[in-house]
């Protein structure tokens, strides 16, 4: 995700026009997130890991004061990990939503404004592991809530349109609750789990996001 700070650094060397990076109360504020990430491990036994995976999540949100946003978002994730050669894949895929609130600083007449955003969201989780002789299936679905924060820094390109990027979930506190069902050569087991946890984006190999927002006054 690094290459996404290259990205937006040299956009904003290539704007010429200078604007007003004040957000107004009153503001429309819409936008969109954009993030992924992409591995793949091998061992001297040839056995591979394949990972891929890709979220997206549209915002709205209105300028209460002055450079400060109260809005509503929506998630949507899909991703995929292939293990063992190719003898076994999970499927992961998620929906939700949440409130946040958002509060910038502009770095002077720069067109550069760091942020810190607060969130409490819900999200529904199904993970799904399947063997390809279809002897083994693990189907676990969760919902969960979390309150978090994280920071980041967003460039003004016009009065309307601002990048930028930052870490999802730096911190967050999670609750969630789940039922598992284990099939293993036609006998079922079901188990359901309920637990609280602490987190970090830093723990994961996509902790950055770019992103875009509409401003509309």
């Amino acid at each position: 995700m690094k290459k996404y700070l290259l990205l937006v650094l040299i956009a904003t060397v290539c704007i010429v026009s200078v604007t007003d990076a004040q957000i107004k109360k009153g503001a429309t504020f819409l936008g969109g997130d954009i993030s992924g990430n992409t591995s793949r491990t091998k061992s001297a036994d040839t056995v591979n890991s394949k990972q891929k995976g890709f979220t997206i999540s549209p915002v709205f949100g209105k300028a209460i004061r002055e450079n400060l946003v109260l809005g509503v978002d929506l998630i949507a994730m899909a991703g995929l990990n292939e293990s063992g050669g190719g003898t076994a894949e999970q499927k992961n895929r998620a929906y939700g939503g949440g409130i946040f609130l958002r509060k910038y600083k502009q770095l002077g007449n720069s067109g550069f404004s760091i942020f810190a955003q607060g969130r409490l969201g819900v999200r529904f989780d199904r993970y799904e592991i399947n063997s390809t002789n279809a002897t083994y299936s693990d189907v676990t679905k969760t919902f969960g809530t979390t309150l978090s924060a994280y920071p980041g820094m967003s460039y003004t390109v016009s009065k309307k349109l601002q990048l930028e990027i930052g870490f999802y979930d730096l911190l967050a506190i999670n609750y969630a609750s789940g039922k598992r069902t284990v099939t293993n050569n036609s006998q079922v087991n079901e188990y359901k789990t309920t637990g609280f946890s602490l987190s970090s984006s830093l723990d994961n190999f996509s902790p950055f996001y770019l992103g875009f927002r509409l401003l509309l006054n």
